[in-house]
Parts: C-alpha cells; sequence; structure tokens
C-alpha cells in the first residue's frame, strides 16, 4: 500500500512503473505534479526555520561556501541571496511541522531515511557546480523558477555514503547532459548517484526531499548480525605475529582454506529465502 504522496506525484503512472522505470535508474519529471503536495509557505517558514534552535544552516555561491560557518539570520540570508548565495537548511523537516508530515509521507512510501533540504536560490546563481549525491532526491519547486542540468554517472555509479570521494572526477565523465526547467508545482526526480547542478531563472525556493536507499551492503551487514549465530564464523584466525611460528605463506594458505569455507557458508546464507524474508520484514 503506498500514500498519497507517490501517487499525487506520479499522477497517471502507477507507482509500480514509476519503480521500475525510473526508481535508482532514470530521472523523471512531472510539470504540475507536486501541486498542493505541501503547504510550505516559502520565506516565512524559511526565517522559521532559521531562528530555531540547533538549525543546519550554510551559504555557498558557486560551489565556494560563506566563510561564516555559522547558521545565518533570516536577514543575512536575504542579503546573502542579494548578493548571489543561495541558502541551504540541511533536514529542515527537524524544525518545520509541514516539512516533517512530508518527509513522513515519503518515509511512508519507500521505508527509507529521509531527510528534507530547503534551497534559496538568487537568479542567475548556482549554489554548487556538478555533483553527485548517494541519495534519491525528489527536487519539489515550490516558488521562483530553477534550471537542472543533468547526467549519467559512469564514473562512480549508485555510491554509497561510505565511498564516497572527495575528488568526484568530473573531467572523467562522458556522458552528455539535458536540461528541465521547473516552474511553481513541478517536480524532478534524481536517480542515486547522477551528476546535476541547478542555476536559478528566478529567485527560488526548492524541496529536496533525499531518501537513503537500501543497498546490497545493507542486506550483507544485516547477514553479518545473523552470522554472528554460526560456528563457522566465530572460528578465530591464524595468530599474525610471532608466536606462530609457521612462516607468512604457511598462514596466507590456512587463511585462503578458512575464506574459501566462508564463501560457502556466505553464498548459501545470501540465497536463503528466509533469510530474505527476515530482512524484508526487519526492513518494512
Amino acid at each position: 500500500m503506498v500514500s498519497l504522496v507517490i501517487e499525487k506525484l506520479l499522477g497517471p503512472m502507477p507507482p509500480g512503473q514509476f519503480i521500475r522505470d525510473h526508481y535508482t535508474r532514470l530521472p523523471h519529471s512531472v510539470p504540475g505534479g507536486a501541486l498542493g503536495l505541501t503547504s510550505f509557505d516559502g520565506w516565512p517558514s524559511v526565517g522559521a526555520i532559521l531562528a530555531a534552535p540547533g538549525v543546519d544552516a550554510f551559504l555557498a555561491r558557486e560551489g565556494r561556501m560563506d566563510e561564516d560557518p555559522a547558521p545565518p539570520s533570516p536577514e543575512k540570508a536575504r542579503e546573502s541571496l542579494r548578493r548571489g548565495f543561495t541558502l541551504v537548511i540541511r533536514s529542515a523537516e527537524r524544525h518545520d511541522p509541514e516539512l516533517a508530515r512530508l518527509a513522513a509521507g515519503f518515509a511512508a512510501d519507500f521505508k527509507a531515511p529521509v531527510n528534507v533540504h530547503v534551497y534559496a536560490t538568487p537568479a542567475g546563481h548556482s549554489g554548487f557546480g556538478w555533483h553527485y549525491d548517494p541519495e534519491d532526491v525528489f527536487v519539489l519547486q515550490t516558488h521562483g523558477v530553477k534550471e537542472y542540468r543533468l547526467r549519467k554517472n559512469t564514473v562512480h555509479p549508485w555510491p554509497v555514503l561510505e565511498s564516497m570521494p572527495r575528488d568526484l572526477r568530473l573531467e572523467r565523465e562522458v556522458t552528455p547532459s539535458w536540461s528541465c526547467t521547473l516552474s511553481p508545482g513541478d517536480w524532478l526526480y534524481i536517480p542515486t548517484g547522477w551528476w546535476h547542478c541547478a542555476r536559478g531563472v528566478e529567485e527560488s525556493l526548492t524541496l529536496a526531499v533525499g531518501l537513503m536507499t537500501p543497498s546490497a551492503l545493507d542486506f550483507l551487514d544485516f547477514i553479518r548480525q545473523e552470522l554472528a549465530g554460526s560456528l563457522p564464523w566465530r572460528r578465530r584466525l591464524p595468530v599474525p605475529g610471532a608466536a606462530d611460528p609457521r612462516d607468512d605463506r604457511e598462514k596466507t594458505l590456512e587463511l585462503s582454506e578458512i575464506g574459501r569455507e566462508l564463501g560457502r557458508d556466505l553464498a548459501r546464507a545470501l540465497g536463503d529465502e528466509e533469510t530474505a524474508r527476515r530482512f524484508w520484514s526487519r526492513t518494512r
């Protein structure tokens, strides 16, 4: 059962078709598909969020962070916008009940951790250059017009947070880019890992709903917990120190034999339907 969030966004497209053809694979956009989805009222809400204790907010312009690391006041945010800075509020759902409701709707549909970032972008400027994220992102345009450029990631596809490099190596990417212009009420889905950059056509406010979609590594982490109950996985490995007088080659051969045994046991666990059912039940 899906909530009204994904059904509202997709309109006539069945959710199953979106999951099969687009989710984690290909971008998708629906003009006007987000109209009425949220009552987020723009700068009054932004000001209230910035005034909240513990808010995580910063300013950026063309990929460079503002020198002041402190969250800006509503007044500084507006003044910085006039100077070409983009305001970013991370995890804004923690400080705004309407955004918390929106996040809860996405969490109900996808059963994945959700965060909502708010972007205020000035006309003619970008907060960031080309980059990609380890999240699936639904971009909801609430105020003004913003242009997104996208391209497929062949340098580091399907990234996870643990393996995000500091240098994204954009110069190695060879895929073509295409653009998508969002007006109020439009939305855009950006799959995990897809390159993107955005520029304000008009001064704009944007909600970016990020989903940390489970990866195969999450399944492996679950199985690791279960393997603690398996005798072969609790066995001790060869002593690496000088207390064991065997040379490194002998110890390496023993470890590789252990590895083959463990590999067979891991393959059994990975392919076991009951294991998959337990993981699925926990995830849901």
